[in-house]
């Protein structure tokens, strides 16, 4: 009997003193690593998600004008904090980190000064908060009769580029958890929307 008290304590000694630690180890891990899925899973809900978005539309409230724009949202969870922005055409590269290039950039590619324009761009360490949209990033805007003949000299050649895909906009930025994204669009238009508002009703 007392070499089976003793079995059993000898047993109950190598319980104690490997696996219960071995047990401890095991349990630490699995609750680390918990931790760092639910930080993980914290920061990706909150994940911005930049886009642009090239639009053409007759004006509602006033169908004689026709507005050219590209417009840049934050459609993610989370906000955006700008590190670099660049536009690329026609083998260029325009970048600032400070003020707009939409002038210069229109300039190089036969659009005049003088065209009508209300302009953007995302400077260094700009925050676009999630649901932040910049509808005058880029925005054209002209008489629908001129438009149609040909011969504008604002609108018409911005749609030359847009429906070549030879405009693309990369942003690199960064969330509030300083977890890096970069993003980029090669704007080109579907002009079949835009002919549906030009049929007569």
């Amino acid at each position: 009997m007392r070499q089976q008290i003793n079995k059993w304590k000898y047993h109950f000694n190598w319980i104690k003193h490997y696996i219960s630690p071995s047990l401890v180890v095991i349990i630490t891990a699995f609750s680390a690593y918990l931790v760092y899925q639910q930080n993980y899973l914290m920061k990706e809900s909150k994940r911005p998600f930049l886009a642009f978005t090239p639009k053409i539309i007759v004006l509602p409230n006033n169908p004689q004008m026709i507005e050219a724009k590209i417009v840049v949202g934050n459609y993610g969870e989370g906000s955006a904090i700008i590190d670099e922005f660049k536009v690329q055409i026609n083998g260029q590269t325009y970048q600032s980190n400070y003020s707009s290039k939409w002038r210069e950039i229109l300039s190089h590619n036969q659009i005049s000064h003088s065209c009508p324009l209300s302009e953007g761009w995302l400077i260094k360490n700009a925050v676009l908060k999630a649901g932040d949209e910049e509808d005058n990033f880029l925005r054209l805007l002209y008489p629908m009769d001129e438009v149609l003949n040909g011969k504008e000299p604002c609108i018409t050649p911005f749609i030359d580029l847009i429906k070549a895909g030879k405009l693309t906009l990369s942003v690199k930025y960064h969330s509030i958890y300083n977890i890096s994204y970069s993003q980029e669009n090669i704007i080109e238009y579907d002009f079949s929307a835009l002919q549906e508002q030009f049929k007569s009703p």
